[in-house]
């Protein structure tokens, strides 16, 4: 049984009215148990609507979304959806804030208690517990919405974009701590981003298309982790993902005509039909990157 399906999936902003956006066209994927999944497309093309779909947040206008093979109705507690911004209670404390879920589902407060501390020092923010959210910085409030929805230990982890906000240090260090939760708890975890590298941390990376999106390529990555992002096989990946999501920009800026000049500028890099390393290497001897 999958922990998430789509089935054909139909959905448009004010559908039906006479201002209606049309945002997935047809989307299907299946993602199994314990898998770690990464969604990649450009910009404002459907992904965080993915999300809130697979939350119950949203229905589709046609088709179906499924996890654990029943029909997504609203948003139970067997998934947690962690949100581009925190969206913490600002009256709280962060300690507060990460055990409310815990506290909804009538867990007694020394265990709750216990449970929101651990999850804290997880994200390293013990010594920041017991201050308020207008205390904390952009990145700490969002380190304390990842804890509030791991303290409430869903099957399914949907992220929409979650490390958008942190700083490179602090975005590194969460990465791999989501690594070794995913390794640790077998959760299944599905995670928006707009970061290639980033979207190469999965087991498979699905590629979308402009809007209304449709799947452009459903990509297995099969490489030994720890990754290293300097050998030939992920520049290949990287490139290739590169590629893809270049050419639905593009094309993009083509269709609405808003972006002439960057349209008919240059590109950014050389392909000359190489891949990977070689692409690397050819622009490095060109002087086109350091």
């Amino acid at each position: 049984m999958n922990a998430l399906e789509f089935r054909n999936v139909h959905f448009a902003w004010n559908g039906g009215g006479a201002e209606a956006v049309e945002v997935l066209q047809g989307m299907s994927f299946s993602i199994e148990k314990r898998h770690l999944v990464c969604i990649l497309g450009p910009s404002g093309c459907g992904k965080s609507t993915v999300m809130q779909l697979a939350a119950g947040l949203e229905r589709p206008d046609s088709g179906e979304v499924l996890s654990q093979g029943q029909a997504v109705a609203g948003p139970p507690s067997d998934r947690g959806l962690i949100c581009q911004k925190p969206k913490l209670f600002p009256w709280c404390t962060a300690i507060a804030n990460v055990e409310w879920g815990l506290r909804m589902r009538g867990v007694g407060r020394a265990e709750r208690r216990r449970i929101a501390k651990e999850m804290l020092a997880n994200v390293g923010l013990s010594d920041w517990a017991h201050r308020r959210v207008q205390e904390l910085s952009g990145g700490m409030q969002q380190r304390v919405a990842i804890a509030r929805t791991l303290a409430n230990d869903p099957d399914l982890m949907l992220m929409d974009e979650p490390y958008a906000g942190l700083d490179v240090q602090t975005r590194l260090l969460m990465q791999r701590f989501l690594l070794s939760t995913w390794a640790q708890t077998g959760k299944t975890v599905v995670m928006v981003t707009h970061d290639i590298d980033e979207a190469l941390i999965a087991d498979r990376v699905i590629v979308l298309s402009r809007r209304p999106a449709r799947i452009l390529e459903d990509l297995a990555v099969d490489l030994p982790r720890p990754r290293e992002v300097h050998c030939p096989e992920f520049a290949r990946l990287r490139a290739r993902l590169s590629r893809l999501i270049e050419r639905e920009v593009m094309a993009d800026a083509s269709e609405t005509g808003g972006w002439e000049a960057a349209v008919d500028a240059p590109a950014v890099w050389k392909t000359n039909g190489l891949e990977g390393e070689e692409q690397h290497q050819q622009a490095r001897s060109e002087g086109e990157v350091p």
